[in-house]
């Protein structure tokens, strides 16, 4: 899977990235719990765009993808998933075969 989001640490360094679809949630002591309104608006703001990373003289650079370019994925994305799950075909008398 392509990376999609790094992870940084409190001086703003990455220290990890994220691969494919990710789920944040808040947690209790010993379990998950929801995320407050303040949280969800936290994090939809910090992953709402997905990010390119690419290998220069041995370091990882993260930038954040421009708005079209992330529009042309998402299309791509659903263009191939169109073609992996193809709407059934129907018979003559409207039955999916």
């Amino acid at each position: 899977m392509p990376l999609n989001r790094a992870l940084y640490d409190d001086h703003g360094q990455v220290y990890d990235a994220i691969a494919g679809t990710f789920l944040v949630v808040g947690l209790t002591e010993d379990d998950f719990t929801s995320l407050t309104p303040e949280q969800i608006e936290k994090f939809k703001e910090k992953y709402q765009s997905p990010e390119i990373f690419t290998l220069f003289n041995g370091e990882l650079h993260v930038m954040k993808m421009p708005p079209e370019e992330e529009k042309e994925q998402k299309e791509s994305r659903k263009n191939d998933a169109k073609q992996k799950n193809p709407a059934k075909k129907k018979n003559r008398s409207g039955d999916a075969r």
